[in-house]
């Protein structure tokens, strides 16, 4: 689509949402917003009286306590898309979906630069291509809804503010609610635009076993309210490793976040009460495919991955996994059904639906049922608001699915109720601007009647100063060990302690310890990070002694951006979790805007005394055709 100038000068005006949502920002912000070959220019001019702050060094790790600016776009109110910036540079972005709730995806294609103008005053300009946004014209006319959002230091250590143009209410500046009606006319020029994007790679691996080449591309075709994508053997040497976890809560499966990009763009309407595709399950992928439409009311998702089967100890065969998800938005609700398939293993279908209650109250029911004819029934209200009463309450029955997609860290045959309340609240205080009291419970048996668990919490949260975070949890936890056919009677004391003693470093403490299946539980674990205007640096070490077994881990991370072109990344893990050590360090270096050239190098060392180091060193580089 083609649209023609038009330019909206918005005031200077932000309305404070944080540490309070009253009155105006101190730190006034001049927006300038325009269209113009197929584009969204922004041009904001933000003044920092106290001085400009910033923290975050890597892609995605903006913080709202430090110097930022960003975007809040939408044309349904009812999903999105998130852009940011902070003063040194450093972006931001990803989808809103279910009206308020922003999700990481892959990164946009859009640009973003930063002039410092003086100690006080700094001005960003973001282009955003129309085609990452998927908006629609209707008729000779662009619709978008917008908010922005800023953040700036204030007097005093650790003091800042946060507002945004159309006020707020609570400090989630991600609802889509609170956004501002823009209109564009569009010329007698082309409308609609078809687009091919292709990133390509080419590796060169050397290991231990010998030399070898790989190559690989991801390819995209935009047009209008379609995408579609393919990906081709694509590598993973590149994606940051996971700080593994201690098993805390004794769960059937841990969470870890996906950071492989083929998943990370679409898969956002998978988010369900009851997560049916956990992609961290699909793994080792050969060759992708997916399709997504996104239209004013109408989300589709379409896949399919081909995989290596892992179950099979004597060959490598090929898996196929497929689905398909639709949901369809109102003002007042959210329909979804969904389709799974894995050849012959598994096959699940079900439908969800989301409604929008008065006061900010949310119920979402999920029915979900394999090829066997069992099935998962899940019941989930919810407000989430701060200030204010937040309370989450739920029921699920969870038959005997068979669904090697699904993310399940509890039991087969079991049904669970739960029920939370929290109290929030802030004020404009240097000394506790916020503070929180909680208490709630869970309670499972299976479906024969039997005790699986009793968990109880009562916590207490406490911002004793602007640096300087505080929690308490009480845990009581009676829990049925089916390792022995016993059930313990827990009570486990729970501290977290976050403090920023200086500019840029931070420390994090956790604690817990108590009785714990028949013994005593000692956890603790410390963690620090210095984030500087180039450097970021974080380690951790975390000891877990309980009465089967004591696990250690140690990590440190770090990215450098030494200039705009040249970055390094340093991962570092010794982990009695695994009995892994693992080191990755990755150089890249930016020949272009979309063109980069990579080193890097990974090595593993397993318990039985062996050991796998990879080199590699890829380019990689994008280019579109119109």
């Amino acid at each position: 689509m083609c649209v023609d100038l038009l330019i909206y000068l918005i005031s200077l005006t932000f309305h404070r949402f944080y540490p309070t949502n009253e009155g105006v920002m101190v730190a006034k912000t001049g927006v300038k917003m325009e269209v113009k070959n197929d584009t969204v220019f922004i041009r904001a001019e933000c003044h920092s009286p106290y001085g400009i702050y910033t923290e975050a060094v890597d892609r995605d790790r903006v913080k709202k306590d430090e110097d930022f600016f960003g975007v809040i776009l939408t044309q349904n109110k009812k999903s999105g898309y998130f852009f940011m910036v902070n003063a040194q540079g450093i972006k931001k972005d990803g989808v809103i979906v279910l009206k308020s709730t922003a999700k990481k995806e892959w990164d946009f294609v859009w640009d973003a630069s930063v002039n410092k103008l003086k100690d006080t005053l700094w001005i960003v300009e973001l282009k955003i291509p129309l085609s990452e946004l998927n908006f629609n014209a209707k008729g000779d006319s662009l619709l978008v809804y917008a908010n922005f959002v800023r953040g700036a230091r204030l007097e005093g250590t650790g003091n800042f503010e946060a507002g945004t143009l159309v006020p707020i209410k609570g400090t989630n500046f991600y609802d889509l609610e609170y956004t501002k009606k823009f209109v564009f006319f569009l010329s007698t020029g082309q409308k609609n635009k078809f687009k091919i994007f292709n990133e390509p790679y080419v590796a060169v691996y050397h290991q231990s076993r010998g030399s070898y080449f790989s190559a690989g591309s991801d390819l995209s075709f935009k047009s209008g309210y379609l995408n579609t994508a393919i990906t081709i053997n694509p590598e993973y040497a590149t994606v940051e490793g996971d700080i593994e976890q201690f098993n805390l809560d004794k769960n059937l499966m841990l969470y870890y976040p996906e950071k492989r990009p083929f998943f990370m763009d679409g898969f956002e309407l998978w988010t369900m009460p009851f997560s049916v595709l956990y992609t961290r399950r699909l793994q080792d992928i050969d060759a992708g495919v997916k399709m997504n439409i996104n239209m004013e009311k109408i989300g589709l998702n379409m896949f399919m991955v081909e995989e290596k089967d892992t179950n099979s100890m004597y060959i490598s065969r090929k898996r196929i996994t497929g689905g398909m998800r639709l949901v369809y938005s109102t003002k007042y609700a959210q329909f979804g059904g969904f389709y799974l398939q894995s050849r012959d293993t598994f096959g699940a279908k079900g439908a969800d639906l989301m409604l929008y209650l008065p006061a900010k109250f949310h119920l979402n029911m999920q029915y979900t049922g394999d090829l066997n004819g069992k099935s998962d029934v899940f019941v989930h209200l919810y407000r989430y608001v701060r200030p204010g009463v937040n309370v989450e309450g739920g029921f699920e029955r969870l038959d005997s699915v068979s669904l090697n997609t699904a993310y399940m860290p509890y039991p087969l045959f079991t049904r669970s109720m739960w029920l939370y309340l929290t109290f929030n609240f802030a004020r404009d205080k240097d000394f506790l601007p916020y503070y929180a009291i909680g208490i709630g419970g869970t309670h499972g048996e299976y479906l024969d009647g039997s005790l699986y668990e009793n968990n109880g919490t009562f916590f207490i949260t406490l911002g004793l100063f602007n640096n300087l975070h505080f929690v308490y949890n009480l845990i009581p936890w009676r829990r049925y060990a089916p390792w022995n056919d016993t059930i313990y009677d827990n009570l486990l004391h729970y501290i977290n302690l976050q403090y920023e003693p200086l500019k840029y470093h931070h420390i994090n403490l956790d604690l817990q310890t108590g009785r714990f299946f028949g013994g005593t539980q000692k956890y603790y674990s410390i963690e620090y990070a210095y984030k500087g205007k180039r450097l970021h640096i974080a380690s951790g070490y975390g000891y877990d002694e309980e009465p089967f077994y004591t696990q250690k881990r140690l990590y440190l991370k770090g990215k450098w951006n030494i200039t705009h072109r040249l970055r390094l990344r340093l991962f570092a893990q010794h982990s009695d979790i695994s009995n892994e050590n693992e080191f990755d360090f990755l150089t890249e270096y930016k020949l272009r805007p979309g063109t980069s050239l990579f080193f890097v190098i990974n090595r593993k060392d397993f318990r039985d005394g062996t050991n796998d180091t990879r080199f590699m060193a890829k380019f990689k580089t994008y280019f579109e055709i119109k």
